[in-house]
């Protein structure tokens, strides 16, 4: 089982996890048995040592001194026996540790070849993935193996404080050194296990704000960075921090998608048309155009529901509101779609004689008596005076009035 199942990378977690501890525990349970009994042992001989002081004359004198023995040997080995015990346990764990570590990569790598989109890549896009894996994979084992050696150096009674401090200090100083690095080897991991791209797609890179940054094929993904060759034959090598960080958009997999199927379905439409106030009395022929329209589309989905109608009257204006489904071939073609539909029911209000409205604000101002009476003054003097500019307008407009005001007023 040990030989087969590792390579299945439909392996259960838990099976991983129970192959991990296989190999370990067939060594060391038999050996901590041993350790167990022998502690056993030892309280038999401490229950007889006992027994010996309470009635010295029922035994001989033979076997009082092989049980003082016994229990002086055994007394000096349960010291060793207690800390053997700690030791087995923590080389157990550490074993099985990295054996888990081991076949969590070998799952990495089989789940990566049968993921693998393009048969002639594969063992490309493999060894990228082992570039990426495999020193990550080395620097967890001595980490895991450094961790296990410092627990024994705790059970055999050897100070490690001072070999923390150090530890720690030039962990930091590492880790504050190699933080791009190991940004860049975590995002490489992250693309590997997300898997936006496989090698020879054909990908859009934007930014945060969706403009376009990069346009061209995945030529190899690296530990550190990410070559993608461009449209015009330059490659770019980009970090993988900073590819993670971006919005790709794969190009390769439109017709790969399981989601292809959705184009095929049927798609809602619903939009709203406002025409103007002074037109409400042609809405019901505008109304009865419309619908012999999406009716006599091909388009037009007739077994689910079609609605047109007046919704309402808002900003000065009567909405009619339009509601289709699309059938499967004007879903793949809704752009063209949607855009036959509001040139035709624009035709067919202009046709009538109407219009669409467009944005408009009235203001109702208000004044006073006082001024009332100013502008009536003023207006009655441009009458009186204004025979030169009534020759100009050659007597066909009467006087204009302009009044300026301002907001608030």
């Amino acid at each position: 089982m040990e030989s087969s199942e590792p390579h299945d990378p439909t392996v259960s977690p838990i099976k991983i996890g129970l192959m991990a501890i296989q190999r370990p525990a067939k060594y060391f349970l038999p050996l901590a048995a041993g350790l167990l009994c022998l502690r056993n042992v030892r309280r038999l001989v401490e229950a007889a040592m006992f027994h010996l002081h309470k009635d010295p004359q029922a035994f001989g004198g033979t076997a009082c001194k092989v049980a003082r023995q016994a229990h002086w040997l055994l007394s000096g080995l349960d010291v060793l026996v207690k800390d053997g015990t700690q030791l087995c346990c923590i080389i157990c764990g550490v074993w099985s540790l990295l054996r888990l570590k081991e076949l969590v990569i070998k799952r990495m790598v089989d789940a990566n070849r049968e993921l693998t989109a393009t048969p002639s890549h594969t063992r490309q896009q493999e060894r990228a993935l082992e570039r990426v894996v495999l020193p990550l994979s080395g620097l967890s084992s001595w980490l895991v193996v450094l961790a296990g050696g410092i627990m024994a150096l705790q059970v055999l009674g050897i100070n490690v404080q001072p070999l923390l401090t150090v530890t720690g200090v030039s962990g930091l100083i590492v880790g504050l050194s190699a933080q791009s690095v190991m940004a860049n080897m975590i995002s490489g991991i992250n693309l590997f296990l997300s898997r936006p791209f496989v090698v020879g797609d054909r990908i859009d890179v934007s930014t945060g704000s969706g403009q376009k940054f990069l346009t061209g094929y995945v030529e190899r993904v690296d530990p550190m960075r990410t070559i993608i060759r461009s449209d015009v034959g330059l490659p770019f090598m980009l970090p993988n921090k900073v590819l993670a960080d971006m919005i790709i958009t794969n190009e390769s997999r439109v017709t790969k998608s399981k989601m292809i199927a959705a184009y095929n379905l049927p798609r809602q439409y619903l939009t709203t048309l406002s025409v103007r106030l002074q037109d409400a009395d042609k809405l019901p022929g505008i109304i009865r155009d419309m619908r012999e329209v999406l009716e006599g589309d091909a388009g037009v989905d007739k077994r689910l529901p079609c609605f047109v109608g007046l919704s309402g009257f808002e900003d000065a204006a009567c909405n009619i509101i339009l509601l289709v489904y699309t059938t499967p071939r004007a879903t793949r073609d809704w752009g063209n779609f949607r855009q036959s539909i509001l040139f035709r029911m624009h035709t067919i209000i202009t046709n009538r004689g109407a219009s669409l409205t467009y944005p408009t604000q009235v203001n109702n101002i208000q004044l006073s008596q006082p001024g009332v009476e100013a502008i009536a003054a003023a207006a009655h003097a441009n009458g009186s005076n204004g025979s030169n500019s009534s020759e100009k307008r050659n007597g066909s407009e009467p006087p204009e009035l302009v009044l300026q005001t301002s907001e608030g007023v």
